[in-house]
């Protein structure tokens, strides 16, 4: 699995633990919105990933992106990262371990 999904599939979950997805496999009215959900390569200094997701979230969910962000990056596993940050307006930035770059 390449690391974009797994950082997907990890995100997906944590979407699913706040309540906001009722699972995996039923997003429901979030259907639409997914799609357009980026797990993108930021510029180095921001990290190795970068993900769009609560700012596409947030307007659905008639909340904060920044409130959405941090809400997700707690829910997040953490084992595959040296640190999961959240940025304005609303970016959550991964940065991998090194172990899981090799």
């Amino acid at each position: 699995m390449l690391l974009r999904e797994k950082i997907n599939n990890l995100i997906v979950l944590a979407l699913a633990d706040l309540k906001i997805i009722p699972s995996p496999e039923k997003l429901g009215r979030y259907e639409s919105a997914w799609h357009k959900i980026q797990i993108t390569y930021p510029d180095p200094k921001f990290g190795d990933y970068a993900s769009n997701v609560e700012l596409i979230l947030a307007k659905e969910e008639k909340r904060s992106p920044l409130d959405l962000a941090n809400e997700i990056v707690s829910k997040i596993a953490q084992s595959l990262f040296e640190a999961v940050e959240v940025v304005k307006p609303g970016f959550i930035n991964f940065k991998l371990k090194l172990s899981e770059l090799t």
